[in-house]
């Protein structure tokens, strides 16, 4: 393994492209005595706080977030929320139902179906965001019963890639639109 030494701080692991020219932006940030904001760099957050405290502005550790719109997912009802957020390099995505995004109805089909098109919309717009399935860490299902479990999971599990995410699946009394089943995730960048 390779290990890189920062300032007398060392880093395990060969260093990503994007983490190496953030590493030269704060070396020259050092040298120059320069303020630094992280909403571009948040991996070097914690290396700079240690050693270099005053290079950190007060507005730096404010959270920002970025609201995600795409057409290939059904649209947000306006002013009540976002498809996904994007904020501290996680994207936040909203209940996904199974609504076709040209039509703006919902599918025809089973909970298979049901499941399988809530988590196309779900994959649009986290590919919006910069993201992707495979990189969902937290997906909460809602059913309007349990007896759709199984099959459920039948299409459930042809997703999200080799390694799934953590799941909670809840019944619920009544969903959007009188489906059976919505899907929410979150998801790194």
């Amino acid at each position: 393994m390779e290990i890189t030494t920062i300032n007398d701080t060392p880093m395990r692991g060969s260093l990503s492209p994007t983490l190496a020219s953030h590493l030269t932006f704060y070396q020259s940030a050092i040298n120059t005595n320069t303020i630094l904001s992280f909403s571009q760099f948040p991996s070097l957050y914690l290396i700079i706080s240690i050693r270099h405290p005053h290079l950190i502005s007060e507005q730096s550790t404010m959270a920002s977030k970025t609201p995600v719109l795409t057409t290939k997912a059904p649209k947000p009802l306006p002013g009540i929320y976002s498809q996904a957020i994007i904020c501290n390099g996680m994207v936040y995505c909203s209940g996904a139902v199974p609504m076709d995004p040209e039509t703006g109805k919902l599918i025809d089909g089973d909970v298979k179906a049901h499941t399988a098109q809530c988590i196309k919309n779900l994959s649009a717009i986290l590919e919006e965001a910069g993201s992707d399935i495979t990189k969902v860490v937290k997906v909460n299902v809602f059913l309007s019963s349990m007896d759709d479990f199984a099959s459920m999971n039948e299409e459930y599990m042809k997703h999200w890639g080799d390694v799934k995410p953590c799941r909670t699946c809840v019944a619920v009394k009544t969903l959007p639109l009188n489906t059976d089943v919505e899907i929410e995730c979150v998801a790194h960048l």
